[in-house]
């Protein structure tokens, strides 16, 4: 007879499918439980690699909720460190994203692809810009992750901190010499966004590199300063050209 847990007595190994012991995985990976996980693990022969609607494996669901102990675990275990979810995210976009910053240091020591692309086409640094991590943008560039990859509306890391006002990121994306000149799908540049959001403290830094971008029209035939509203802006524009 089956007990209510759906273990069998006398051999504690657990009867229920994958699929039926994924939330309690779920679970301990979730509240970082390393002893619940091994009493699941040595209880049953659960696949690892079982995923959720979602998409997520057990390293994915310890990746967004930051389980540094998990991961250590896991990648000791028999997992795919590059599977990805329904949405194309690795583990280390996920960590990205989460900000959990031990975690993506052992990504980057290990064989996971930091320049691996999610279904929007954006990589882990698009989306350490877009969050604003500048630490972990950094730490990624140093990785060998491509600056100036382009997701699937072009848009550059660059653009994607500028858009999301990270003057940090901004700062170290210009140190590590991005391309300032790159377009998106329409044509514009990361300075047709400083200027058309009116982020005057962005557009200055990117004019301050020695790109001349002012002149780079988008695909409207717009330069950026025909976006400039404010006096300040168009001043800006105007003494840079």
């Amino acid at each position: 007879m089956e007990d209510l847990n759906g273990f069998e007595p006398h051999t504690q190994r657990s009867r229920l499918s994958d699929a039926g012991l994924y939330p309690f995985i779920y679970s301990v990976c979730q509240y970082g439980d390393l002893k619940g996980l091994e009493s699941l693990l040595g209880a049953s022969d659960y696949n690892l690699n079982t995923t959720n609607p979602l998409g997520y494996t057990a390293l994915h669901v310890a990746c967004v909720y930051g389980q540094v102990e998990i991961v250590n675990f896991l990648l000791r275990q028999d997992v795919d460190i590059n599977a990805v979810d329904r949405y194309g995210n690795n583990a280390l976009h996920l960590a990205v994203k989460g900000g959990h910053r031990r975690i993506v240091t052992i990504f980057l020591k290990s064989t996971m692809h930091c320049n691996a692309r999610n279904r929007s086409g954006q990589t882990p640094l698009h989306l350490a810009a877009k969050v604003g991590d500048d630490i972990i943008l950094t730490w990624l560039i140093n990785g060998k992750a491509n600056i100036n990859a382009q997701d699937n509306r072009r848009r550059t890391p660059l653009h994607l901190a500028v858009e999301a006002n990270h003057e940090a990121c901004v700062k170290c994306l210009l140190q590590y010499q991005a391309d300032v000149t790159a377009r998106d799908i329409k044509g514009n540049t990361p300075l047709h966004y400083a200027v058309a959001m009116h982020r005057y403290h962005l557009a200055k830094l990117l004019l301050q590199t020695k790109a001349i971008v002012q002149d780079v029209t988008n695909g409207a035939g717009h330069k950026a300063s025909d976006y400039a509203m404010s006096a300040q802006m168009k001043e800006l524009l105007r003494y840079t050209a």
